[in-house]
């Protein structure tokens, strides 16, 4: 699988361990803006950004989270993205694979170039209707039962598992 030419990652729980803040995702928005730097932590290190460059690889996100907290957990943890797809720029959210056709016309990749990453069941069924490989990581909302039943491509148990997964996937190592 030599064609990987974009990745797309899930937000929460995902790439950032927003699990604290879930209960303050309700109006006022002001509350969960303000502990997005004490109770959210990246999961990915800086040596994602810098890894998936070298594989010349375009990055971007699906979330079914809101564009304004989206961009704001994004930008604390200075996650470096192309294109972000969030709740309300698309009518059909996932599972549906709406937002992942859409973000993979803004990356301009085809979705069987797109390898997506996700935490959840639902990020698995919409990217895999959607015709892209998927990888389910096991330290978010699903369980491994979970993620085998729902037929990932690959599950990974940590960041750095995933690294090396893209890269074999990339280059076939």
């Amino acid at each position: 699988m030599t064609n990987i030419n974009a990745v797309i990652f899930d937000l929460d729980d995902t790439i950032i361990n927003t699990s604290e803040i879930k209960k303050l995702r309700k109006k006022p928005w002001n509350d969960c803006y303000s502990h997005i730097p004490t109770k959210t932590y990246a999961i990915f290190d800086e040596s994602l950004h810098d890894f998936l460059k070298d594989m010349n690889q375009k990055v971007g996100i699906v979330t079914n989270s809101p564009r304004p907290y989206a961009e704001r957990v994004l930008k604390h943890h200075n996650f470096k993205y192309h294109n972000l797809v969030a709740y309300h720029d698309v009518k059909k959210r996932k599972p549906h694979p709406e937002p992942f056709y859409k973000c993979a016309d803004l990356l301009g990749v085809e979705t069987k170039n797109i390898i997506s990453v996700g935490d959840h069941t639902n990020d698995i069924i919409a990217s895999k209707e959607a015709g892209m490989k998927t990888i389910g990581v096991t330290w978010g909302e699903c369980s491994l039962s979970e993620l085998k039943q729902i037929g990932c491509d690959f599950i990974v148990n940590d960041a750095k598992e995933a690294m090396e997964l893209l890269k074999r996937l990339k280059w076939g190592r």
